[in-house]
């Protein structure tokens, strides 16, 4: 698979995972669903960081990633 993700995006996925992480185990919510929920979330976002691919732009085809043209030296 081709990676999908710009390295901002990588960032702004990280740091939000872990503020998710740190809502669900402070049980910001005082639900356990939804402690589950933000636990999931945080997992997707975090493989979604470390692998550059997410799937939801997958199926919409959207293309965040810079990639250089080849042989112009341009992205």
């Amino acid at each position: 698979m081709k990676a999908n993700l710009s390295s901002g995006s990588q960032w702004r996925r990280s740091i939000l995972a872990a503020a998710l992480i740190l809502c669900a185990y402070f049980n910001i919510a005082d639900n356990f669903a939804v402690q589950i929920v933000l636990y999931v979330a945080s997992v997707y976002l975090v493989l979604t960081a470390i692998f550059k691919i997410c799937l939801i732009y997958k199926i919409f085809g959207i293309n965040a990633s810079r990639q250089r043209r080849s042989g112009t030296g341009m992205y």
